[in-house]
């Protein structure tokens, strides 16, 4: 079957956003071999609100702000806040295509979350992709005693974050501007950041980490956008939305390319069991016509 030029300009966008998320993650990574963790998210997220805010005043719509203040949005927000505390920690301790792997779970936490708070019905096809996904979890953080790093069990903690940010997203409505919703969480996370560093270490930026911070949250800004436009258009969801787990793919070089980190086999073969269920659990959420939030990690 031919791609059609909206589909191909899905796929594209996705890929590119993808890499924009991974190189921000990688400099993140970067910085807090120097820097404090709330510095380092501080910092980082203003550089991206201040490009949101740049975006909807360029598209004259900061009006949108005042639409996104409402209660579903301040949940989204903190959820996506304990995400960002938690992926952060893990990818400064453990290799970068690991915590990727494991927050590309998302999509089946998001199903398992929405069996438990709303009382979802599932069968027996996606069950199975839960257990199978969370399998694939639990290979990545490594069975054997050991070996376990309890730091990569925070990565799991920002899967489940991200799950419930994009389940309540769901109860977002259309009309809600994309880029204010994403302003109000990179707000939230550089006040929080900001808060750790008043009441800890301050350490001088000098020009090298204020580089790295600057271009880590414009990479941030830079993948949000593409994501967002991603799924804009006449799109087939089921063609575009499973190129998101090419991130995991910028990850794995960046992760080699910056800090001579190389997957394992535990990690290989987890991550293509959580991308196979991933996949599958979006088929079924398709199929059932439900609309995808899971696209991407939002950190």
């Amino acid at each position: 079957m031919a791609l059609s030029s909206a589909d191909r300009r899905g796929i594209t966008c996705l890929v590119v956003g993808g890499m924009g998320f991974s190189i921000s993650d990688a400099l993140t990574k970067l910085a807090m071999l120097s820097l404090p963790f709330g510095e380092v998210i501080a910092v980082r997220n203003l550089f991206t609100s201040v490009l949101f805010l740049v975006l909807l005043s360029a598209r004259r719509e900061l009006s949108h702000l005042k639409a996104a203040m409402t209660w579903p949005i301040a949940g989204r927000s903190l959820l996506d806040l304990g995400g960002t505390i938690t992926f952060v920690l893990a990818i400064s301790h453990v290799r970068l295509a690991d915590s990727t792997a494991i927050v590309m779970s998302a999509p089946i936490f998001m199903t398992l979350l929405a069996i438990v708070v709303y009382g979802e019905k599932v069968g027996w096809h996606r069950w199975s992709a839960i257990v199978i996904g969370i399998a694939g979890v639990v290979l990545v953080t490594k069975p054997q005693p050991d070996s376990v790093s309890y730091w990569m069990l925070l990565a799991a903690v920002a899967a489940i974050c991200s799950a419930g940010r994009d389940l309540v997203t769901r109860s977002i409505g259309a009309h809600v501007n994309s880029v204010a919703v994403a302003f109000c969480a990179t707000a939230l996370i550089t006040v929080f950041g900001g808060t750790l560093s008043v009441r800890g270490d301050w350490v001088a930026l000098d020009l090298t980490l204020f580089a790295v911070l600057a271009a880590a949250g414009a990479c941030y800004a830079f993948g949000m956008f593409f994501l967002v436009q991603a799924f804009r258009g006449d799109i087939s969801v089921s063609l575009v939305a499973p190129f998101r787990y090419v991130m995991l793919i910028w990850s794995i070089g960046l992760g080699f390319l910056l800090f001579d980190e190389t997957p394992d086999f535990f990690t290989i073969v987890g991550s293509v069991i959580i991308i196979a269920s991933g996949l599958y659990v979006l088929r079924r959420e398709m199929v059932l016509g439900r609309r995808l939030t899971a696209t991407a990690p939002e950190r």
